[in-house]
């Protein structure tokens, strides 16, 4: 029974390590993107570039749809949207995780997207941590550019998985409504700059027209997100107190 203890504490362990240095690893990775990243958006402020440029192709009836469907701040509200789970590897979220993100903010602005009521502790597990990361929790960006997709196939919708092959997972989106699909980029070329090539901070997300203070989210599954006092606002709150 000894040596029976003792080999499950060393599989642990490993795992254990296996988690953190996949997550090191992201980290790295990340803070190597961050700085090309950087380094582009010197180059492009130097163009004399700004956010609202780069969302000028906007037409007036989208800039009004994007004002009064995706600006604001947001809470995590539901996972309703499981990602399948793979042999090995888990996709999804812990149930304590669930629980965790649903302190966290997301704001979108013209000019910013950015997390609120984030530190260090808020997630308590290492896979939900290294899962944060991957789906973009870590990458704020400053100068998004919104793109507006109004042909949306709500029988199969296409979401991140880490652990997919092609890196995708698809399915029906689980209520009867018609979605429009919001995403940002930098708003420049991805073969210049191929760094930027990247998963960012709520990038991917989709409106119910039909519904101003709903969002869904693709970020390890699809989340239903529930609108908050705007944080910019002058009666706004803080999402951590």
């Amino acid at each position: 029974m000894r040596k029976i203890g003792k080999t499950g504490g060393i599989i642990v362990g490993l795992c254990i390590m296996f988690i953190l240095g996949s997550w090191y690893a992201g980290r790295v990775n990340y803070l190597e993107r961050q700085e090309e990243t950087e380094l582009a958006r010197q180059h492009i402020q130097k163009k004399g570039y700004s956010g609202k440029q780069w969302n000028k192709e906007m037409t007036e009836d989208e800039e009004g749809f994007f004002q009064e469907h995706v600006m604001g701040a947001w809470s995590f509200s539901e996972r309703i949207i499981t990602l399948e789970e793979g042999d090995t590897y888990t996709s999804n979220f812990s149930e304590q995780g669930i629980k965790e993100l649903q302190n966290i903010w997301i704001v979108l602005h013209e000019d910013v997207t950015h997390i609120s009521g984030y530190r260090w502790d808020t997630l308590s597990e290492p896979e939900d941590m290294y899962l944060f990361a991957a789906y973009g929790g870590n990458a704020s960006v400053r100068y998004p550019a919104y793109h507006i997709d109004y042909n949306v196939d709500e029988k199969r919708i296409a979401l991140r998985d880490i652990y997919a092959d092609g890196g995708v997972y698809y399915a029906p989106f689980p209520e009867e409504c018609e979605l429009v699909h919001v995403v940002y980029d930098l708003g420049f070329d991805t073969e210049e700059y191929p760094s930027i090539d990247t998963v960012y901070w709520a990038d991917d997300l989709y409106v119910d027209p039909e519904d101003p203070d709903v969002l869904y989210l693709n970020f390890g599954g699809l989340w239903k997100l529930e609108r908050e006092f705007d944080t910019y606002g002058p009666s706004g709150k803080s999402a951590i107190g």
